[in-house]
């Protein structure tokens, strides 16, 4: 996993394999560099306007970038989560945020 800088407002994120892992607390023992194990995902933001002729016309506003978490290791006391209903149980998420808005590629009020 890389170093993240401390002063950084986005959660750290690396990929092992085809995994993408995100820094959390252990609910356990407390240490800030237990790993969250999930796959990315975005929710995107979606706007739909009539097109006057009948049909309609789908705009992207962007989105907002989680981590769809499946399990949960802390290297130092050894917890190990390994489905979404035991990082339930521990009262961890399951959709981890990575606190940053995906832009749109247009400015959607701009047609």
């Amino acid at each position: 996993m890389r170093n993240c800088p401390e002063t950084s407002q986005v959660r750290c994120v690396s990929l092992v394999g085809e995994r993408d892992t995100v820094e959390g607390e252990c609910p356990v023992c407390g240490h800030d560099d237990a790993v969250y194990i999930g796959v990315e995902d975005v929710d995107v933001d979606v706007d739909v306007e009539p097109d006057g002729m009948g049909g309609y016309t789908a705009a992207s506003l962007g989105g907002h970038r989680f981590l769809a978490a499946h399990s949960f290791y802390c290297g130092v006391c050894e917890l190990d989560l390994v489905n979404a209903e035991e990082l339930d149980a521990a009262g961890l998420e399951t959709e981890v945020d990575f606190n940053e808005f995906v832009e749109p590629d247009f400015d959607p009020h701009d047609r």
